[in-house]
């Protein structure tokens, strides 16, 4: 018989949210975010919001509830993100027709998918479009919800002169996922292929040219896996909604955003804390973070699940940093104290350990300023990652608890540093827990 200890804080914390179970923030939480934006709900419907409401997401397929939604930036630069037949008519058709349709809802429930056919001639079928946009090298990810009209092979891909980006298929009716891999001077970064109720698959490909920064991107019926040579027949086909192509350094597709005529910008997710809400819960001479989360991405230079803060301006002068991932390491916990500070990763780059958007981790970071005398430490999924004695750079000037977000939130698009991840739960203790519980609180 083997028997393991349990070692349980016997006091609450100070802070404690449940955002999967609650889908809701407390009133002490402020929260912004620009532009329209969507989640996805218990349904595993789309639902499409404005401004300043918080996303409370859940999986498409499984229903599993994922906490909040915390996303960078970005642009939807297909400019008829739904109204395909309007802006793909005049040269960008081959060998398919377009036409809107009310023989099958949406994925938000409503009625404005198109249906794209194959004619009864030999080669590829494809719909198209070209996009100039950033400089040479950046990413672009290209994703759009396709349904079976007929016909069973899908897929999309991103071309220019010198190699293809290519991308993922869906065989609708065994559900088999496959994915072309990139040809030529062309990177692929990421594929994915995500089930949606109905029928619906959103498809999405990320990756780069090194040399180049226009994009020709594709969306095919196929007559088998990867088999472009197929003659339809004028009628079967697929039904098409929501194209999204977006650039940037990140290299995942984000939430969908819809846009009718123009590029649309959904602004990054803010949320804090501040004032007497933050002083209320807070003790400046220790404390503890504990969070469930799945991060997606490596993000610019600093990003956060929590990010307790000195200054409302953009400063790491005086921060602790929770779960902090940037473009190139990554820390489980870090105190800063008059711009000098103590990192605990555990690795040379703990960023690839917990980037995986499909997996929930479980981080707890403790930390004590000298007056306390209990040093740092971190932990991940209930493995000790880094402890340090050195208290000296922790600071006790505290005034803001960032959720999400890193010590930049200028408005420039080089300097948001929003994180692109779910935050099932995020707890704070005003006192520094010992090392067995914040083992416990993880595992």
């Amino acid at each position: 018989e083997v028997s393991a200890t349990q070692d349980y804080p016997n006091f609450r914390p100070s802070l404690n949210f449940n955002f999967a179970g609650e889908k809701k923030l407390e009133p002490r939480v402020t929260y912004e975010r620009t532009g329209p934006a969507s989640f996805t709900d218990e349904f595993g419907k789309v639902v499409l919001v404005g401004g300043n409401v918080p996303r409370f997401d859940h999986h498409p397929d499984t229903k599993e509830s994922l906490g909040l939604l915390i996303e960078p930036k970005k642009t939807n630069q297909w400019l008829y993100s739904e109204d395909l037949v309007t802006y793909l008519t005049g040269g960008n058709l081959q060998q398919a027709t377009l036409a809107n349709t009310t023989e099958t809802t949406d994925p938000t429930g409503g009625t404005n998918a198109v249906k794209m056919a194959a004619t009864a001639t030999g080669g590829a079928h494809s719909i198209w479009k070209n996009f100039t946009s950033g400089s040479n090298g950046d990413a672009h990810t290209f994703s759009v919800w396709v349904k079976a009209a007929g016909a069973d092979y899908a897929r999309i891909y991103v071309d220019t002169v010198g190699g293809n980006i290519n991308g993922p298929g869906v065989t609708f009716s065994t559900g088999n996922v496959w994915n072309v891999s990139a040809t030529g001077n062309a990177t692929q970064v990421t594929t994915s292929a995500v089930k949606y109720p109905n029928g619906w698959w959103r498809l999405s490909t990320t990756g780069y040219y090194s040399n180049r920064n226009d994009y020709y991107f594709h969306i095919d019926i196929e007559g088998g896996e990867g088999d472009i040579g197929y003659t339809g027949n004028g009628s079967n086909g697929i039904y098409v909604w929501g194209a999204q192509v977006e650039s940037s350094t990140q290299t995942n597709v984000t939430s969908y955003i819809p846009t009718s005529g123009a590029a649309v910008t959904r602004g990054d997710d803010i949320v804090k804390l501040d004032g007497e809400d933050f002083t209320d819960f807070y003790n400046q001479e220790e404390g503890t973070l504990v969070s469930e989360f799945k991060i997606f991405d490596r993000i610019q230079s600093s990003a956060a699940i929590a990010n307790i803060n000195a200054l409302s301006s953009s400063s790491y002068a005086d921060s602790i940093m929770f779960m902090e991932i940037g473009h190139v390491d990554g820390y489980f916990g870090r105190v800063y104290k008059n711009s000098n500070g103590i990192n605990l990763d555990g690795s040379s780059d703990q960023s690839s350990i917990v980037q995986n958007g499909n997996q929930t981790n479980k981080v707890s970071f403790g930390w004590s300023a000298t007056s306390v005398n209990q040093g740092l430490a971190s932990y991940l999924n209930g493995t000790l990652q880094e402890e340090s004695t050195d208290e000296s750079r922790t600071p006790t000037n505290m005034t803001e608890l960032r959720i999400g977000t890193g010590w930049q939130q200028n408005s420039s698009e080089n300097q948001t540093w929003a994180i692109h991840a779910h935050i099932k739960k995020l707890a704070y203790y005003p006192k520094r827990l010992s090392n067995n519980q914040l083992a416990t609180l993880t595992s």
